[in-house]
């Protein structure tokens, strides 16, 4: 089992997971590999690698996009989404690099660093694309009520990334993400998707929990559809 959606403290305001507590729990759990998806970016990725790779155990590169319909678009009101992609080579590093250089740019960056469909269509290659937690365009559509938008939704992705393309159900308590869960793993057997599960850890040991929530609550920073409820590794 290798963790597929972890935060570390390089995702500011939101993660209070330090590099040598991965590590060191990591190690407790018997896990010699680790994606690293932090919101937005990968300020610590090589700084991550290096250390990680120093305890033995495999740094999977990755990031969680904010992705919207069009980043030419700057309205407040506009809809954006989180999108969990992983390099699978060197061809995906470069990419997701790309991306997130991309979304950086003042063109496209409003309220939060963005991309959209086009832009991930068009660095794509090397990339597996995971639909996120509960603040995906899947999981929002069900909330919603919308499961016509949510089947749509992952077509969508399906045929652009084949194979390398899941969805994602989270182990966490919350009832909302019960009740999504349960709907992606329809969803998934009914359009012949895998369905991968993740923690989305945001946080190292069971009793950081209220560390967590006080951190990222004063930071305000957790947004609608996001939840830090067992979301330890």
């Amino acid at each position: 089992m290798v963790h597929l959606h972890t935060h570390s403290m390089y995702s500011l305001r939101d993660s209070i997971i330090r590099p040598e507590e991965l590590i060191q729990r990591l190690k407790e759990i018997g896990q010699t590999a680790i994606a690293v998806t932090d919101h937005g970016g990968s300020l610590g990725g090589v700084s991550l690698y290096q250390r990680l790779k120093e305890a033995g155990i495999k740094y999977i590169h990755g990031c969680e996009f904010y992705i919207c319909q069009d980043t030419a678009v700057r309205d407040k009101t506009a809809k954006y989404y989180h999108l969990v992609a992983l390099c699978k080579n060197e061809t995906g590093r470069r990419n997701l690099n790309t991306l997130i250089s991309l979304s950086e740019r003042p063109e496209n960056r409003y309220v939060k660093p963005r991309i959209d469909f086009r832009m991930l269509s068009q660095h794509g290659s090397g990339l597996i694309i995971l639909s996120a937690c509960l603040a995906g365009e899947v999981s929002r559509a069900i909330q919603d009520g919308d499961i016509q938008e949510a089947r749509r939704t992952a077509l969508r992705y399906q045929a652009q990334f084949g194979a390398d393309y899941f969805l994602e159900v989270q182990s966490h308590s919350d009832p909302v993400q019960i009740e999504v869960n349960r709907e992606i793993l329809r969803i998934g057997k009914q359009l012949g998707i895998p369905c991968v599960v993740t923690t989305d850890a945001h946080y190292t040991w069971e009793s950081d929990r209220k560390y967590q929530n006080k951190y990222a609550f004063n930071g305000a920073y957790k947004e609608d559809g996001e939840a830090y409820i067992d979301c330890f590794i």
